[in-house]
């Protein structure tokens, strides 16, 4: 009896439970904390949809998409299980490499085994470098001990001669086997060709020596010999007054120098370009730095405001005049009495200014009925 009626009394107290609000439940079982601070919505869950043995038969012996038409499901979930269970994905070109097929790779060039193989040169090539297997050259030929005799006692262009191969393949091979670095009375750079250097210019010196202009260059840099100065490069005190009188590329033109010259020797010599509106600041115009807006000052003095900025902030004067307005209570107290596009409206800012001040504060949004 006694458990009857306890389940009697329990069901008339959830029934009165429901009819009262979550305020008055905590309340009434002193939680009222809880209301303070709201528990965060949980996502629900997606459904689980369970595998059949049957269905998960069909995995790796159709292709993802059709066991998905076949079985109603996403092609992401199919391949998801596949992989999950470690099933190989269903691809007839795709087959197992055999031991015979394996014994021919690096015995021929890759094209030639994939075209007996009917496989493409690409899964030929990526299963020999997993595998280890150099691959194959066609005049390849290997080095014997008389042939490596050879290599450091004379240079690598006779020994290539000799032997009827390439002179990289000498180079390379020398410096594997032997401990010589390089031909004895053998100098790349004849003395007569080093005077050369600094003398004329570097492109001069490539023609006479039958260089390239970079292996010029990186000989003279080496041996830290100043670069070749041309007639007429250095400025004269006529030229030099004249920078900043006039606009860069007339002067270039008139002087016969390119502009980049120009306009770096200016810069060494620290003379402002021509033309350049700048003047310098007053005691009366840093005393009107932060009295107004920057923009307003700017307008004020005829400078632009990036000006009148870089000079408040150099001199760390502050701006109370700043057109970022400081949210009052009486706007604070408006946030979720309404919609945040109303509140806006109201208070004469941004619907998204409004929306990120409440969210920050923790006030819930305010839902139209």
């Amino acid at each position: 009896m006694r458990t009857r009626r306890n389940k009697g009394e329990t069901a008339r107290i959830a029934a009165a439970l429901r009819t009262r609000s979550d305020a008055e439940v905590a309340r009434l079982l002193r939680r009222t904390h809880q209301l303070r601070e709201p528990r965060r919505l949980r996502r629900a869950k997606k459904t689980v949809e369970w595998w059949s043995e049957k269905e998960i038969k069909l995995l790796g012996r159709r292709r993802d998409g059709e066991v998905a038409s076949l079985l109603g499901r996403r092609i992401d979930a199919v391949r998801a299980k596949r992989e999950k269970l470690r099933i190989p994905v269903f691809d007839p070109s795709v087959r197992p490499w055999t031991r015979a097929e394996l014994r021919l790779l690096g015995k021929t060039t890759d094209e030639q085994v994939a075209g007996s193989l009917g496989r493409t040169r690409y899964a030929v090539q990526l299963k020999r470098y997993s595998l280890g297997i150099p691959p194959f050259w066609e005049h390849r030929r290997a080095w014997t001990a008389r042939d490596e005799a050879l290599l450091g006692e004379f240079p690598d262009a006779e020994v290539a001669k000799r032997l009827g191969r390439s002179l990289s393949s000498v180079h390379s091979q020398r410096l594997k086997k032997t401990s010589v670095r390089y031909v004895a009375a053998q100098n790349p750079w004849p003395a007569e060709h080093v005077k050369l250097l600094g003398e004329t210019s570097d492109e001069e010196v490539a023609r006479r020596t039958g260089r390239g202009v970079e292996a010029v260059r990186a000989k003279r840099t080496k041996l830290r010999i100043p670069n070749f100065i041309r007639a007429g490069s250095d400025w004269t005190r006529e030229e030099e007054r004249l920078l900043g009188i006039q606009p860069d590329r007339e002067l270039a033109r008139l002087l016969g120098r390119s502009v980049v010259s120009l306009r770096a020797h200016r810069c060494v010599l620290r003379i402002p370009a021509f033309g350049l509106k700048s003047r310098k600041w007053t005691r009366r115009e840093d005393r009107l730095l932060g009295t107004a807006s920057d923009r307003e000052i700017a307008g004020r003095l005829n400078r632009s405001v990036r000006s009148v900025v870089k000079r408040r902030l150099r001199l760390k004067i502050p701006n109370p005049h700043s057109q970022v307005r400081r949210w009052t209570r009486e706007e604070m107290a408006l946030l979720g009495t309404g919609p945040d596009d109303q509140v806006a409206r109201r208070i004469g800012r941004s619907a998204s200014a409004v929306l990120g001040r409440r969210v920050r504060m923790g006030i819930r949004v305010c839902r139209e009925r």
